[in-house]
């Protein structure tokens, strides 16, 4: 199962948003889709999404990589925004 959690920085909140079943891992490409829709839904409700964590499983690492994100560059951009 994976879960998207979302956490406040400055408050002391977290709620979890959205889940995914599945018999095996999730694939990189469709990860990738699901945490770019995740974090454009949680700025449309009007949260202000600053980081992403994950763990260092393939699949995510995979998924950094496609986004850009290296020591050189610690961050990826979506919309015009930066994100950590």
């Amino acid at each position: 199962m994976l879960v998207f959690m979302a956490r406040g920085l400055t408050a002391n909140w977290k709620q979890p948003f959205g889940f995914v079943f599945s018999s095996g891992t999730v694939k990189d490409v469709l990860l990738k889709q699901l945490r770019l829709i995740a974090i454009t839904e949680l700025e449309q409700i009007g949260l202000c999404v600053k980081a992403v964590i994950c763990d260092q499983g393939s699949n995510n690492m995979a998924v950094t990589k496609s986004l850009g994100v290296s020591s050189a560059t610690p961050y990826f951009m979506l919309n015009g925004t930066q994100y950590f």
